[in-house]
């Protein structure tokens, strides 16, 4: 599957959404209570759906394209999540929470959203 923000500036975009769940509130002020952002062990941050059964299992990597005008949004998850127990429905479930994350907080960070399956 491939998710993909259209946008003017995907550096910023990232970075105000990265920054955001960090403070735990958006642009306006409302409350962003159930993300976070988490270092992997390489130091990389990645958003975190917090919720028990979402943040054992995996974690979004937001990544900017060369050009900085779209942003590709990729499920993976954690390393130690045992391979027995892992779908083909993860990824989207993520993916629509993350939908609902930025359609509900971030609408100024973009222009479209494009999922294919």
């Amino acid at each position: 599957m491939t998710y993909t923000i259209f946008t003017n500036d995907a550096n910023k975009a990232i970075k105000t959404i990265f920054d955001c769940v960090k403070k735990g509130e958006d642009p306006q002020k409302v409350g962003i209570d159930s993300w976070e952002i988490q270092k992997g062990t390489s130091g990389k941050e990645h958003l975190v759906h917090t919720p028990q059964q979402w943040s054992d299992k995996g974690y979004l990597d937001l990544i900017a394209n060369s050009n900085n005008d779209q942003i590709s949004v990729k499920f993976y998850y954690w390393s130690n999540y045992p391979s027995d127990q892992r779908n083909d429905v993860d990824e989207k479930y993520i993916l629509g929470r993350f939908s609902e994350l930025l359609l509900v907080h971030f609408d100024a960070q973009y222009n479209r959203v494009n999922i294919n399956k």
